[in-house]
Order: C-alpha cells, then sequence, then structure tokens
C-alpha cells in the first residue's frame, strides 16, 4: 500500500520535530501544574492544625490565650494554639547592633510549646498557608510567662538566610522596635531549606522573619492589651482524628462562634484545590499554544504532500482504487506521523518538566520537586497530540479523495 510524502525526508523529519516539541511542551506544563497542585496539598493534608479559627481582619482575635484554652478544654481537641504574624502594614524595625544597620523584620508571635506539638519528625511546621519553618534550635523558654505578668523573655529566632547575609549568630542581640532580644537559635524556611538562590530567598535575605514569645510581640506592636492573635490553631485528639471528626467539630464550633470564620482542613484542601485549577489553566494555554503550532504545522505540510502528489492519486484513482481507500491511506500517514512524533516528545517533555521545575524553584527558592510526571499525564497528552493530529488532518484526506481523476492525470509527466 502506497504512502504520500514520506519520501521527503527532510520535511518529514522537520514535522515529527514540530509534533515532538508540541508534545514535550504540553506534557512539561501538565507536569508542572500537576506538581503544583500535589505539593499544594500535601502541605494541608499533612499539617496537624486541622481546624484554623480566624476573625475578620489580620489580627481580628481578641483574647487569644484565654479564647485558646477555651477551645482546648474541648474533649476531642489536643491542644490549641494562638498565632500571631505581623502584615505588611505592621512591619517590625530590626537593628543589628554589631553593624549599626537597621532592616525591616516580619514576625511570628507562638507559644513554643504549643507550636512544638505541630512539629513533624522533621521538626517542620506550616505557620500559615504554605509558608512552612523548621526549626534548628528551640527557645530557651518554652512557655509565655510575659501573659501572664511574669518577665519577658527577651529572646528570638531568626531565619537562617538572613542570620548569614547579616553575619548573625547565636548569642548576639539585636534591637526589635527600639527592644533587645538575644538570638537563642536559628530557622529555616520552606523558601530556602536547601540553600537555592532565588527571589524569595533575596527577600529573606534582606528582609528578617524572626519568630518571638506571643505577648512579646503583641507588646511591641501595642495588640498586647487585647491580647490579639491572626488565627488559633487546633489538633485534635488522635483517638478521634478522622475527616470526619475535625468536620463535625468545625461544624459545632460554626453553630457557637458564628463571628469567626472556621476552617476544616478540608475547607482549606478546596480552597487550595480552586488556586491552583487556575495555575492550571494557565500552563495549559501555555502548553496548548505550543501544540497548536505543532498541529498547524502538521496539517500545512499534509496539504503540501496531498497537492505534490496529485499525478499519484490520479493514476491510484484510474486504475479503480477508491476514494475511501485514499481518504484513509491519508489520514494513516497523519497519524503515524503525529504519533511518531508525540512518542519522540515524551523523553523530552520529562527532561524538560525536571528543567523546568528546577529552575521555578531555584526563583522562587523552593526546594521540593515542582514535577508530577504521571502515567495520567503521559496518556492524557498522547491523545490530546494524536486526537488534534487526526482531526486537523481530516481536511487533506478529504482532498485527496475529492479530486479530479482527468485533471489529476494532467500532471503526469
Amino acid at each position: 500500500m502506497h504512502h504520500f510524502g514520506f519520501h521527503k525526508f527532510g520535511r518529514t523529519l522537520m514535522t515529527l520535530v514540530a509534533v515532538a516539541i508540541s508534545a514535550a511542551m504540553m506534557l512539561s506544563m501538565l507536569s508542572i501544574a500537576e506538581g503544583f497542585r500535589e505539593q499544594s496539598m500535601s502541605t494541608i493534608q499533612d499539617s496537624h492544625r486541622d481546624i484554623l479559627v480566624q476573625a475578620p481582619g489580620w489580627t481580628g482575635l481578641s483574647d487569644a490565650h484565654a479564647l485558646a484554652e477555651e477551645l482546648e478544654s474541648a474533649p476531642e481537641v489536643a491542644f490549641a494554639s494562638p498565632v500571631l504574624v505581623t502584615d505588611t502594614n505592621m512591619m517590625l524595625t530590626l537593628t543589628i547592633h554589631k553593624t549599626n544597620t537597621f532592616k525591616l523584620a516580619v514576625g511570628a508571635g507562638i507559644i513554643p510549646s504549643k507550636e512544638k506539638e505541630f512539629e513533624g519528625e522533621d521538626r517542620k511546621t506550616v505557620i500559615i498557608n504554605n509558608f512552612a519553618i523548621e526549626y534548628i534550635d528551640d527557645f530557651q523558654e518554652l512557655e509565655d510567662p510575659f501573659a501572664d505578668g511574669g518577665i519577658p523573655t527577651r529572646e528570638l529566632m531568626i531565619n537562617r538566610i538572613f542570620a548569614e547575609a547579616n553575619d548573625i549568630q547565636k548569642g548576639d542581640m539585636l534591637g526589635v522596635n527600639g527592644v533587645n532580644f538575644t538570638v537563642s537559635g536559628i530557622f529555616r524556611t520552606s523558601f530556602s531549606q536547601d540553600g537555592s538562590s532565588g527571589v524569595f530567598e533575596d527577600i529573606l535575605a534582606d528582609t528578617a522573619f524572626i519568630g518571638l514569645h506571643l505577648s512579646e510581640l503583641q507588646d511591641l506592636v501595642g495588640l498586647r492589651e487585647r491580647d490579639a492573635a491572626t488565627f488559633i490553631a487546633l489538633t485534635m485528639d488522635e483517638s478521634v482524628r478522622s475527616s470526619k471528626t475535625i468536620e463535625d467539630h468545625a461544624n459545632a464550633l460554626r453553630e457557637k462562634y458564628s463571628y469567626f470564620y472556621i476552617s476544616s482542613k478540608a475547607d482549606r484542601l478546596r480552597d487550595a484545590e480552586e488556586r491552583t485549577s487556575l495555575a492550571n489553566v494557565f500552563y495549559l494555554a501555555i502548553g496548548s499554544v505550543a501544540v497548536v503550532i505543532g498541529i498547524l504545522f502538521l496539517a500545512c505540510i499534509m496539504i503540501m504532500s496531498v497537492y505534490e502528489r496529485i499525478n499519484q492519486i490520479g493514476m491510484m484513482r484510474a486504475i479503480g482504487i477508491s476514494r475511501r481507500t485514499i481518504f484513509l491511506q491519508t489520514l494513516e500517514e497523519s497519524t503515524i506521523l503525529v504519533s511518531l512524533g508525540a512518542l519522540l516528545g515524551l523523553p523530552f517533555g520529562y527532561f524538560a518538566s525536571e528543567f523546568l521545575g528546577n529552575f521555578i524553584g531555584a526563583n522562587i527558592g523552593v526546594s521540593f520537586d515542582l514535577t508530577s510526571f504521571t502515567p495520567q499525564i503521559v496518556v492524557y497528552t498522547m491523545l490530546l497530540i494524536v486526537g488534534l493530529g487526526v482531526l486537523v488532518s481530516l481536511y487533506p484526506a478529504w482532498k485527496a479523495c475529492r479530486m479530479d481523476i482527468i485533471k489529476s492525470l494532467r500532471h503526469v509527466g
């Protein structure tokens, strides 16, 4: 059975390359999108913060210590921990005494003994959303004595990147909003665990992220009187720690505290799914552009091949070969081309996704794998490329089978 166009080796090779690049781009974009989705979902899923209690505004919760104790009194709750995180409107002023320089700082006020309950085996804990820290050292005082009228500890923890960039070590004295604190330890952030460089690393090298005792941070920003917090995190007791129990307790809290925003782990997973779906659309759009270009290139090549083989088509029709056979042969040729091109693009797509994932990770400072190369993504890409290739080849195949025999034979030399 004769096929059209394969004698044009150079043109066929270009077609294969165009389709392979299209498949590789689509595969890499889908892989990165899925990687972002999986990381976002797993960060929430693995977190011990089963329920978050928040109020309108960044510091909307008042009487945080008392409210945390009240929430923790429920038999289903293992512990509750209030956290205050300063925002861009509440930046702290950091004074590095040894160099007499001033920097800005973002602060997280915690009760260390409570926060330790949220640590995993790797000593990581998610503070809020996808921002996590990994403790290297501990606070010397694990409670929050200043909250009960005791003496403030005047100790803080500081992120590693800022400490290294500014030659800050344990035991150094730093001024925070004019009050002197001692650096009791260092921690890593999720953006810089492996020391990768990127925009977040640059930011964290110039802007400190510090951890303090909750009441001492409240005092620094004028919120101690109302004992303010950004949120209170609850962890359910292990004996009843299931998605249904968490959701039931969240519903009960919603009824009791109707003026608070209560979010369960399931709520945060849904929010993450919505956020990542927007990213999926973006990456899919980028991949689709490459696919459209490659498939249109295939269509043009097939149309050119049909017009170049007019004489052969005329002879085939003259000896009795049916229109249907010519249609199927032309369609078969394009299907083989697009299938081979898509297969060739798979390994390139894998390496492209790894390269792009590492590149993006380096430029946003994250250390986890940003790609997910799954069989489902490979199958979807193959079906998409081959399906579109067959679809756009219908026209050249139809054109070939509809050619007039007499006019076609006039091209015979």
